[in-house]
């Protein structure tokens, strides 16, 4: 390197550029193919010494979209020169070429043709006619690169963080596996999560304060353009400016901020039953709700409505199971992967990528294992076991008994619809029932109570929800309670 942090788009990284081509064309050169010294040419130039004179076409053609990439019919031809002539003697090169900037550009964006990737582009032949008769495959075996074809890293992030927002270190060393970054990235991203949610916590209830005055009723362009008048700034949201403007006018000391409290009340028994009455609710409304039960609030509204659901259900520890069974996914093709890379034999090259500050990445090579090496910082150096189910155990573990534990919390709701010992109607409206049981065991008709509810047992699983009960005598044996009809709320599920 000929200046150290040169910016890019300088004189200085220019030359950087330069001196690096400089020494990829001087190794290549040291090879040999048909008796000759193998030559690098530049692509595209105006200068002689480069093979292709079509710069300006092929910054037309990358302007164009994809659909009328493949439409375009611009032609591109080889420069008749000395650089030519050794491509045609020692590489079959026909002297005259034409190419085709959409036929080119399918080529590459087929995957039957071309395989490309984070670090290379390999283009093979469209037909099965291999030389030597063996098929070759018809993309480039990178360990790294496969993986991170897979899943994305971010992705990854986001969705460890919704099953546990605060991991403990060993956790995180495995999600940092998983996600195949750094100890310090992965920490990094969990801070910064945790601190976004503190600020839309304050967001939430400066938002709610502000949508009580009279002015968030206008619309934002008046407000904007009241600012402006005004002399006021005119960037944020919408309670931004109605705040400005009312500071500005000098009564902004009156308003008191609102608390979570103005929000929910911590009763469940206050949350809706419908969903008409969900939507209804504000985003503002539904996080309150959840971080007063201590659920991740993350998400978009529709989400959010789903977890307050099952919250109401009884059942809030089921809100993320979706995200536990992909974790679980995760760490299963992590294994596999694993398990694939080291009985593969054919990884030739070896190359170390840089990623932030700290080189941790490695392509064709056995990278998996290089990660067991003392410099990785997702791995205890201390550990007695520097294997990769060590590493994934405890996240293993953790994930697994929370969704056992949603499961079986489930399994008991389920258990007295089961049995059947117990006959349910849910109070879908106000009013008295008229309905009667009579004491003889002679087979009747259901009433129409047990039909009205006979295909609705998901209502059952609402806290505070209105229900009928019909105990028999038989059921009520041994105690002073008459049989009939006893209505109740549906309780909340006791936790072991």
């Amino acid at each position: 390197m000929v200046h150290e942090n040169a910016s890019p788009g300088s004189k200085q990284h220019q030359e950087n550029m330069e001196s690096m081509a400089g020494e990829v064309i001087q190794c290549i050169g040291k090879g040999m193919y048909n008796k000759e010294t193998i030559q690098c040419f530049r692509g595209i130039g105006s200068e002689e010494k480069y093979i292709f004179r079509d710069e300006e076409g092929l910054k037309s053609f990358g302007l164009l979209s994809d659909e009328r990439k493949e439409e375009d019919e611009s032609k591109y031809q080889a420069i008749n020169n000395d650089k030519l002539a050794y491509l045609e003697n020692v590489w079959a090169v026909n002297r005259n070429f034409t190419g085709s900037y959409s036929d080119d550009y399918c080529t590459l964006k087929c995957n039957k043709t071309a395989c490309t990737d984070k670090y290379s582009t390999s283009v093979v032949r469209e037909d099965e006619s291999w030389r030597g008769g063996k098929a070759l495959e018809r993309f480039d075996r990178q360990p790294l690169p496969d993986y991170k074809r897979w899943e994305d890293s971010e992705k990854v992030f986001d969705t460890c963080f919704r099953a546990n927002p605060v991991p403990s270190p060993e956790n995180l060393k495995a999600i940092a596996f998983i996600g195949w970054v750094s100890l310090e990235e992965t920490t990094q991203y969990f801070d910064n999560a945790r601190k976004q949610l503190t600020e839309k916590r304050v967001d939430d209830l400066r938002r709610e304060t502000w949508k009580l005055h009279p002015l968030y009723k206008e619309s934002r362009a008046t407000l904007l353009n009241k600012c402006t008048e005004a002399n006021l700034i005119s960037s944020g949201k919408k309670y931004d400016l109605v705040q400005r403007m009312i500071e500005n006018q000098g009564k902004a000391g009156a308003r008191k901020l609102l608390t979570e409290a103005d929000l929910y009340d911590g009763k469940i028994l206050s949350i809706p039953n419908s969903m008409a009455g969900f939507m209804k609710l504000s985003v503002a409304h539904l996080r309150a709700i959840l971080r007063r039960h201590n659920i991740l609030e993350v998400g978009t509204k529709d989400e959010l409505i789903a977890r307050v659901g099952l919250l109401k259900a009884g059942q809030p520890e089921a809100a993320f199971s979706r995200e536990r069974l992909c974790i679980l996914h995760y760490i299963t093709v992590a294994k596999q992967i694993y398990r694939n890379q080291t009985e593969m034999s054919s990884i030739r090259r070896s190359r170390t990528f840089a990623h932030g500050k700290e080189e941790t990445l490695t392509t064709r090579n056995s990278c998996l294992r290089y990660m067991m090496k003392n410099n990785t910082p997702t791995i205890d150096i201390s550990s007695s076991e520097r294997n990769l189910y060590s590493i994934l155990l405890p996240l293993e573990n953790e994930v697994a008994q929370q969704e056992e534990k949603v499961r079986s919390n489930i399994d008991e709701l389920e258990k007295p619809a089961k049995k059947g010992s117990v006959k349910v109607k849910v109070q879908t409206s106000k009013g008295n029932d008229t309905g009667s049981t009579r004491r003889s065991d002679r087979r009747r008709k259901q009433p129409a109570k047990l039909q009205e509810s006979a295909d609705l047992p998901n209502h059952l699983a609402h806290v505070g929800t209105v229900v009928d009960v019909l105990w028999t005598e038989e059921e009520l044996d041994g105690t002073n309670w008459k049989p009939g009809w006893y209505r109740g709320e549906y309780p909340a599920i006791r936790q072991r």
